[in-house]
């Protein structure tokens, strides 16, 4: 069904969903009343929007059923749709109003299709159906993917070069603007320096910036602490700036337990909030102003 359909423009239509995520992915089951403001259309994909508009998966539709609540409680045996419904309603109507069982209502029936990772995120997220295309709700996956690439490369530009240990690095006054644009198949990135990276490095004297007594180990090159260089607004972000975020002053020496911990750990907006405190005054300084709420945004 969803290969013939490909080429549609707005082929997914999602729907909130946040007190019947764990349903949904327990039984791929979702209904809402036919009522104004959810969708009517038939379309080949299905997302549901979760708390602060995350979408986190895309499933395939493979069939759809219109009827009444009633005639599901009435009837549970009448196919193996009725009884995967009766199960699925059991369950979310403890959750919800137990009215408008004689209105009618679209059950959906779905297969796992696509895990949206990063997420997608809808901030404004309406209270009824709203419509995408696929590739609108992937193709962050691509940026993603390709600002992971870049940053992984200066991190090995820095591993294989012999770092200066002699001269501490020291700020400058200089506002540097928005760097080179590069294009990488469809995505768009900016491109970023090992030398500015590295400079940040020096600049907290290879220590880690969340804890300088957090342990690491000493790097082959020059048997100086190993540490890693981190955008503390990424630079996915450059196009909504209109100063470089490539600079001293936005890059953050971590060790690798911390840089990772900002990126997938429970603390995240803990460290990241402690990082902002530390640096807005010097983001401002070059140009950059933002507020907290934005930067865990960034993160999101």
């Amino acid at each position: 069904m969803a290969k013939n359909n490909e080429k549609i423009e707005k082929n997914v239509i999602s729907e909130p969903g946040n007190i019947s995520v764990d349903l949904v992915k327990r039984y791929n089951i979702h209904c809402h009343a036919l009522k104004v403001g959810h969708s009517k259309r038939e379309l080949p994909y299905f997302a549901l929007r979760e708390a602060k508009g995350h979408i986190n998966e895309v499933y395939e539709v493979e069939k759809f059923i219109d009827c009444t609540i009633d005639e599901i409680f009435e009837n549970p045996n009448k196919s193996i749709e009725y009884e995967e419904m009766y199960c699925y309603l059991n369950e979310l109507l403890k959750r919800m109003d137990n009215g408008a069982h004689d209105k009618l209502h679209r059950f959906y029936f779905l297969k796992p299709y696509k895990k949206i990772f990063p997420a997608y995120i809808e901030k404004k997220s309406p209270r009824g159906a709203k419509y995408y295309s696929l590739e609108e709700l992937t193709k962050h996956m691509d940026i993603e993917e390709v600002e992971q690439d870049e940053d992984s490369k200066i991190q090995k530009e820095i591993n294989n070069t012999v770092l200066d240990i002699k001269n501490h690095f020291e700020y400058t006054k200089e506002i540097n603007r928005r760097p080179e644009q590069m294009k990488k198949g469809k995505v768009i990135y900016y491109k970023r320096s090992a030398k500015v990276s590295a400079n940040a490095l020096n600049h907290a004297c290879y220590k880690c910036e969340i804890n300088n007594d957090h342990k690491t180990f000493l790097r082959k090159k020059d048997e100086i602490p190993y540490t890693e260089a981190h955008h503390l607004i990424p630079m996915s972000q450059q196009g909504n700036f209109e100063f470089s975020l490539d600079i001293e002053e936005n890059i953050i020496s971590l060790c690798s337990n911390c840089h990772n911990e900002i990126h997938y750990g429970k603390n995240q907006n803990e460290l990241l909030e402690k990082l902002f405190n530390e640096r807005k005054d010097l983001l401002k300084s070059k140009g950059i102003e933002i507020n907290l709420e934005e930067l865990l945004s960034f993160y999101d």
